[in-house]
């Protein structure tokens, strides 16, 4: 039930960015304040907060981006 909130949270956030044309996009990231040499050992999880057009896309993006990832290695639809 978490995820599906979570994923729902995903896509009001992407039905918002298509709502204009533009595809107008304001990001925030922020990253943990740990050591650069950490970022590669830690990936994903060194985000922070991720915030598109000021709503929190933090666990969506946790939970989205292996499935994007997987997709791409398989030759599906790149993003």
């Amino acid at each position: 039930e978490e995820q599906a909130l979570i994923f729902d949270k995903a896509l009001a956030i992407l039905n918002n960015i298509t709502q204009n044309d533009d595809y107008k996009l304001n990001l925030d990231l922020k990253f943990k304040n740990i050591p650069v040499s950490d970022y590669s050992a830690q990936g994903i999880d060194s985000i922070e907060k991720l915030s598109i057009n000021n709503q929190d896309a933090t666990e969506a993006l946790k939970i989205i981006l292996p499935f994007i990832m997987f997709s791409m290695l398989m030759g599906g639809a790149s993003f």
